[in-house]
């Protein structure tokens, strides 16, 4: 026997998304910051139901918010966010779709290397500390 296929209305799947899960699970903050980027994935596409939302639409927004003047890792924070909003929602079993989220890659965020001293510097700060 096949299992039904569930594709919500996006308000019906975010309030459910609430009260079953972010409520007991996400502290008021980290719900906030989901919500922001959620609304923001839905006033860029336009969304209506859960499958309505395309691995194209995901590209498309994350080089949107880059556009907007987003940093690479803001934009590969909402992306995590949306990720485990989709996956949380297939979990529950109120969406029977693949996450369009999953393979969009992520920005490369350069890992900054920590600065040092040459000996002549640090002589001379030592002179100038004393």
């Amino acid at each position: 026997m096949a299992t039904e296929a569930k594709n919500p209305a996006v308000g019906e799947f975010w309030q459910e998304y609430l009260r079953k899960y972010a409520s007991t699970h996400k502290r008021p903050r980290a719900v906030q910051r989901t919500e922001s980027f959620w609304k923001q994935l839905l006033e860029f596409t336009g969304a209506l139901r859960l499958g309505d939302i395309s691995k194209k639409d995901i590209e498309n927004f994350k080089i949107w918010r880059k556009e907007m003047g987003n940093a690479d890792q803001t934009v590969n924070n909402g992306l995590r966010e949306l990720k485990a909003l989709f996956n949380r929602a297939v979990k529950m079993g109120l969406f029977t779709g693949a996450s369009p989220v999953n393979g969009v890659d992520h920005y490369p965020i350069a890992k900054m290397m920590p600065e040092f001293h040459t000996e002549e510097e640090l002589n001379r700060l030592l002179e100038v500390a004393d």
